[in-house]
C-alpha cells in the first residue's frame, strides 16, 4: 500500500487532520449554538464574549483546513468553488428569514 516512509507519515498527517478538523468542526457548532441560546453578548467562563469565542473556534477550524491545503488532501480550486456556491445561495437564504420575520 505505502511505497516508503514518507507516504506513511504523509497518511498520518492527513487523518490527524481529518479527526482535527471534526473537533474543530463541533466546536464551531458549539459556539454558533451558544451564540444563538445565549445571545451574542453572553460570557464563557474565560470571560470571552460569545462572539469572541466564535471568531477563535473560527480560526482554529481555518488553521486546520489551511493544514489539509498544505498536504494536497484538498484543493484550492475546489475549496473556492465551494465557497463561491454558497455565496450565492446565503443571499437567499437570508432573504428567506427576514421574509418569515417580517411576516410575524
Amino acid at each position: 500500500m505505502f511505497k516508503n516512509n514518507r507516504e506513511v507519515a504523509d497518511a498520518l498527517e492527513q487523518k490527524e487532520l481529518l479527526v482535527k478538523l471534526c473537533e474543530e468542526g463541533a466546536e464551531v457548532i458549539q459556539s454558533a449554538c451558544k451564540t444563538i441560546h445565549y445571545g451574542p453578548d453572553g460570557k464563557w467562563d474565560n470571560g470571552l464574549v460569545n462572539t469572541e469565542h466564535l471568531a477563535l473556534e473560527i480560526g482554529n477550524l481555518q488553521a486546520v483546513i489551511n493544514g489539509l491545503r498544505a498536504t494536497g488532501l484538498v484543493k484550492d480550486s475546489v475549496i473556492a468553488e465551494g465557497q463561491r456556491r454558497m455565496e450565492e445561495k446565503l443571499p437567499n437564504v437570508l432573504r428567506h428569514f427576514k421574509g418569515l420575520v417580517n411576516r410575524g
